[in-house]
């Protein structure tokens, strides 16, 4: 029995049911993989999807089959590739960016917000993959690249004009390892370069700073120098009677050091140039000089005569005219020397270094003590610069021998052995102690089965601030390693030393001396020098050694340079308070000073002081021509400075 169509209807109404249903979900999920792909294409336009409305997606209900959806799914994964890509890029780009500004000391997020906000982590916002704003970032990448190459390129340039400024200024090593961290970049290239901090402005600024520096000080040892030069050149010139360079010219050149337009290296041989030829022409002039102070000499000699014979013609009268003798006019009269109770200048004579030195050969072995080293290039290569031998006793004293291979490095000896004797022990000598000796030293030629020995024509006083003699140059090494000489033989080497004490008994003086006494110096700075009218002026007193003193200037000269020279003299205050018969010896340098090149100008004087002479100096110290001479610069701002330097200083008395 057919069914009706009710009935029909209701038995396929649960199938059209789950039919709709079915068309629903499949329709949802055709809207679902739309919208994904409207809004990846959104995030790679680089639209806000809040301000901009998604497009209202239409779905062809006609077609809602498993292949087109399929076929929708298979276009998402197209746009969602792209956006993986885009941030990857993204991401390598932000990543750059922060190692490079890392590396110039700049601030990241300052300068990835300047590309976009959204890049900035703390914004919260979507990140920008756009085409611009990826093509944005790549730009700023590129850009900061470029500053750290410049930066770098900067660096190395800086860097080589550094290195080069110390050494032309001869840079100690310990000012140079203050830039150790910057010099290490100085030969690598942009790439190799990522520590954070390493290119900030404030890395780059310290190099140009420390360059600056040294320009500054270039330039002022420059003008320095040049300022030497010149004053050797007008030197040269006003000793051969010849043209002296132009003091405008000389100007320009000091304006042209100061303004850092100059080559100096073509200044300096210029200035050389000039003062070669200058040597040349004041040599080839040096004869003609000569003869002409002779004949200046011979006419001053005859003016003297003249006034000479006027002079015995006013006290004699004319009867002395009519019968004077003829010979006596053709007989010279010398004129006598005038004293001035200054010694000449000589070079100073150091009795201790003095002694003659007998070199001479025996059979008889040491007296008193032998040193022998087996295996001496084992002893060397320990690198060891000297050997202090054992203990000996010889004349009542306790001695070692100091041995330096190699020579004494501390005096800067080479090429020789050195070779020493002191005297040990002394802590139990009584105080004030001293030890007279003469020695010598043996080296055994193994050879020849002899002995060299090596001994000093004099006597050597060994006391509380002398307790080492010896030979800074005993044998030369050349001569010692030669093995025909038979000194050094199978690695082997003998030497030895012969003391004999002098015990003194007899009476006689003591001579209290001391070398370069503390606070040796005295400097005297005189004001107003131009205004000053008195004969004399006389320092402040000081002491030095055991003694006090003080300096005596003369600015117009005393009785024998008046108007000619500055005097300069020192005084031993204490001389009235010396004993009869004692006296003090002194060697001293008084000095002007050169206040512009620092060519003081110096003499040295070497005197006994007494009660009966006290002061020492010398009248013609220097001329007043030169005092006033700007250029010489003892005169300068109307301020002379005058210094004594007491080099030794002694006292006699009797023992």
């Amino acid at each position: 029995m057919t069914a009706t169509l009710k009935e029909q209807l209701n038995s396929i109404t649960p199938a059209l049911r789950e039919m709709q249903l079915w068309k629903e979900e499949r329709v949802k999920q055709f809207q679902a993989v739309q919208n994904q792909i409207q809004r990846i294409s959104i995030d790679i336009a680089g639209q806000s999807q809040c301000d901009e409305q998604p497009s209202k997606i239409t779905i062809n209900e006609n077609d809602l089959s498993q292949k087109k959806l399929e076929e929708y799914q298979t276009e998402l994964q197209r746009p969602h590739k792209e956006k993986n890509d885009r941030l990857q890029r993204l991401e390598k780009y932000m990543s750059t960016v922060q190692n490079l500004t890392a590396t110039l000391g700049m601030d990241s997020s300052t300068i990835i917000t300047k590309v976009h906000p959204s890049l900035n982590e703390l914004s919260g916002l979507s990140k920008n993959i756009s085409d611009s704003i990826l093509a944005k970032l790549n730009s700023t990448m590129e850009s900061l690249e470029d500053e750290k190459r410049m930066r770098l390129e900067k660096l190395h340039h800086v860097g080589k004009v550094l290195t080069n400024l110390w050494s032309l200024m001869d840079t100690t090593y310990e000012d140079r390892q203050l830039f150790s961290h910057i010099t290490g970049l100085w030969s690598v290239s942009s790439a190799e370069i990522s520590t954070p901090g390493i290119l900030t402005l404030g890395i780059i600024q310290q190099p140009e700073a420390e360059v600056k520096r040294l320009d500054q000080l270039k330039a002022s040892k420059m003008k320095e120098l040049f300022l030497k030069k010149q004053f050797e050149l007008e030197e040269i010139c006003h000793g051969s009677h010849m043209e002296i360079p132009s003091r405008s010219e000389m100007d320009n050149i000091i304006n042209l050091i100061n303004s850092g337009e100059i080559d100096y290296a073509h200044l300096l041989m210029s200035m050389n140039d000039q003062i070669s030829k200058a040597k040349d022409k004041a040599s080839s002039r040096k004869v003609i000089m000569e003869k002409m102070e002779k004949w200046m000499s011979a006419c001053k000699e005859e003016r003297w005569l003249e006034e000479y014979s006027r002079s015995f013609e006013v006290s004699y009268g004319h009867s002395y005219m009519h019968n004077k003798n003829p010979a006596m006019e053709t007989r010279k009269i010398k004129k006598p020397k005038q004293e001035i109770g200054v010694e000449s200048l000589h070079p100073v004579t150091n009795n201790d270094d003095a002694l003659g030195i007998l070199r001479s050969l025996r059979d008889v072995p040491p007296a008193h003590y032998t040193l022998k080293i087996e295996s001496l290039s084992l002893f060397l290569n320990t690198r060891k610069e000297n050997y202090k031998s054992g203990t000996f006793e010889a004349g009542g004293y306790k001695w070692k021998l100091y041995l330096h291979p190699n020579g004494n490095k501390k005096k800067n000896v080479n090429g020789h052995i050195s070779l020493y004797l002191a005297i040990v022990d002394t802590n139990t000598l009584p105080l004030g102690w001293e030890v007279n000796v003469n020695f010598k030293f043996f080296v055994f030629d193994q050879i020849r089965d002899q002995y060299l020995t090596i001994q000093e024509l004099g006597v050597r006083r060994f006391h509380r601030t002398k307790t080492e003699w010896g030979f800074d140059q005993f044998l030369p090494l050349d001569t010692f390693n030669d093995a025909s000489n038979g000194y050094l033989h199978d690695d082997c080497c003998v030497f030895g030393a012969e003391v004999f004490v002098i015990h003194q008994s007899s009476k006689g003086e003591c001579l209290a001396t001391v070398r370069h006494p503390a606070h040796n110096t005295y400097s005297w700075k005189v004001n107003k020098f131009s205004a000053i009218d008195k004969d004399r002026l006389t320092s402040q007193v000081f002491r030095v050694g055991q003694h006090n003193w003080r300096l005596l200037i003369y600015p117009k000269g005393d009785s024998r340079a008046k108007g000619e020279s500055l005097s300069i003299f020192l005084e031993l205050v204490d001389c009235k308070s010396l004993a009869t018969q004692r006296k003090v010896y002194a060697e001293y340098n008084l000095r002007i000073r050169d206040q512009i090149l620092g060519k003081h100008l110096e003499m040295k004087v070497k005197s006994w002081f007494s009660g009966s002479c006290k002061t020492m100096g010398y009248s013609n110290f220097l001329p007043q021509r030169d005092l006033n001479n700007a250029i010489k610069g003892f005169l300068l701002k109307d301020t002379v400075i005058v210094e004594a330097q007491i080099i030794l200083t002694s006292t006699r008395k009797d023992i």
